[in-house]
């Protein structure tokens, strides 16, 4: 994908998050790009966008420090299928987490598609609502509902994703954020005590 191309998603998503805080200058900047390469990128930017998960993969890379007891896709209907992961923790209470988000699209293997966030989940949790962390938060509040990752450290239990539903992302987020069609895959690493510990990939299709 160009760099036009990821500067007019990044900046159309800016205008519609906060429409208020936009100039007009910007805007007309912004759909100039979008003309240029909206046949490029192969998105609709006017909505409609439809998200499927294709596959879920989670690994422990160190297995004292836990274990998947599930980790699955399954089909609500022929549109929607939801997420379920249980992960079982050894080493409690959790005091610290940090999360590395890489974003990718399949092009000839995955490669990036945005920059790489890595973020402390406990400082977020203590202050979601900084301007800093504004991206994250749109992020977690797909999920917040189905999981129990929604309270500040410490963690005294494992941690649970409970039937977390294409439909959370289309309604909260995609809405925000035209993409272009394609398979992408969403890596996370998770950290504690600055060692890796495991590892959640997130395979999905994207149709406008």
């Amino acid at each position: 994908m160009s760099l036009t191309c990821s500067y007019a998603i990044k900046f159309i998503w800016i205008i519609r998050r906060f429409p208020e805080k936009s100039v007009q200058l910007l805007e007309v900047s912004v759909r100039k790009r979008t003309k240029d390469v909206e046949g490029q990128c192969d998105f609709n930017l006017l909505g409609g966008t439809h998200l499927s998960f294709t596959n879920l993969k989670c690994e422990m890379i160190d297995r004292t420090f836990g274990n998947f007891e599930m980790c699955r896709i399954k089909a609500v209907n022929r549109t929607h299928k939801y997420i379920d992961i249980d992960l079982k923790l050894y080493i409690l209470p959790i005091n610290n987490i940090m999360i590395k988000l890489e974003s990718k699209r399949y092009n000839n293997g995955y490669r990036p598609f945005f920059m790489p966030l890595t973020f402390d989940f406990c400082k977020y949790m203590k202050n979601p609502n900084q301007r800093s962390m504004i991206f994250l938060k749109e992020i977690h509040s797909t999920f917040i509902n189905a999981s129990n990752l929604n309270h500040t450290c410490p963690y005294n239990n494992g941690i649970l994703i409970n039937k977390f539903w294409t439909g959370n992302l289309e309604r909260a987020f995609l809405r925000y954020l035209p993409v272009p069609n394609g398979d992408y895959a969403l890596f996370s690493t998770w950290y504690s005590s600055n060692v890796p510990r495991l590892l959640v990939n997130t395979f999905f299709q994207i149709k406008n």
